[in-house]
C-alpha cells in the first residue's frame, strides 16, 4: 500500500526546515527530502543532524498536493529559516510552471525572485520575466545560427548505400592515372569501422544477388519451350 505524506525536515543545529511531500510504502522511512538547498545543508551538517516530522498522511495524491500547497506558500519560501525554493502543490515545480518558462530558466527565476523578496525589492515583474524569456530565445537562436554558419561549406556525409551506388555507376569507366591518384590520396588514412565494413559487405552481397537473379530470369525467359 502506498502512503501520500507531507513531512517537515528540521535542521536540529540551526532550526531551519524544509516542508515537502513523499510517496512511500513506509510512512516513517529515512527519506529527508530532495530540495536543492536542503541537500546542500545535509551535505554540510550530515544526516544525523536532521529530523523528520510527518505532518499529514493521505491515501491519494491530490489531497497530498493540496496540503503541500497550503503549507508551502510564497511567504514560507522567503522565510530565512526555510530551505524551500518553490511553492508546493505540484512536484515542487508549480511555481516554475506558473511563470510559463522552461525548467532551467524557471528555476533561476524562482531563486532570484526569492532573493529579491528577501532583500525587500519585491517580486519579479511580468515585464522582467518577459525580458528574460526573450533573452533566452535570442540566445538559443544565436547558438543555432553559429552552428549553421560553422557547418557552411562542409560536405554532407554520404551513406554507405549512396557511396556503393556511386561506385557501381563508375564501373566500366576508364579512369586516368591522375584521377586514380586523386582517389587514392583522398582515401589514404581513412579508417573504416568493423560496423561499416559489415554493412558494406551486406550491401555488396545483396547487389550481386540481385544481378544473379536478374540474369537467371533473363535466361529463363529466353530459353526455348520444351
Amino acid at each position: 500500500m502506498l502512503y501520500f505524506t507531507v513531512y517537515k525536515t528540521i535542521n536540529i543545529i540551526n532550526g531551519k526546515f524544509y516542508i515537502g511531500k513523499h510517496i512511500t510504502k513506509v510512512v516513517n522511512d529515512s527519506y529527508l527530502g530532495s530540495g536543492k538547498r536542503l541537500r546542500l545543508a545535509i551535505e554540510k551538517y550530515g544526516k544525523k543532524n536532521f529530523k523528520k516530522e510527518i505532518l499529514a498522511v493521505f491515501y491519494n495524491e491530490d489531497l497530498m498536493n493540496k496540503k503541500e500547497a497550503e503549507l508551502v506558500t510564497e511567504a514560507l519560501c522567503v522565510d530565512e529559516n526555510s530551505y524551500n525554493l518553490c511553492v508546493g502543490g505540484r512536484g515542487g515545480w508549480s511555481y516554475v510552471n506558473r511563470l510559463g518558462l522552461g525548467l532551467r530558466t524557471g528555476c533561476k527565476i524562482s531563486q532570484s525572485q526569492i532573493d529579491a523578496m528577501r532583500n525587500g525589492r519585491g517580486p519579479v515583474s511580468e515585464e522582467t520575466r518577459e525580458k528574460i524569456r526573450q533573452n533566452s530565445i535570442r540566445t538559443s537562436e544565436s547558438r543555432s545560427e553559429k552552428i549553421r554558419q560553422a557547418n557552411l561549406g562542409k560536405p554532407k556525409p554520404k551513406s554507405t548505400e549512396t557511396r556503393l551506388k556511386i561506385s557501381n555507376s563508375l564501373k566500366g569507366r576508364h579512369l586516368t592515372e591522375s584521377t586514380k591518384q586523386k582517389i587514392a590520396d583522398g582515401n589514404r588514412g581513412k579508417i573504416v569501422s568493423d560496423e561499416t565494413k559489415a554493412k558494406l559487405s551486406l550491401i555488396v552481397k545483396a547487389y550481386h544477388k540481385r544481378n544473379r537473379d536478374n540474369k537467371l530470369n533473363l535466361c529463363s525467359s529466353e530459353s526455348p519451350l520444351s
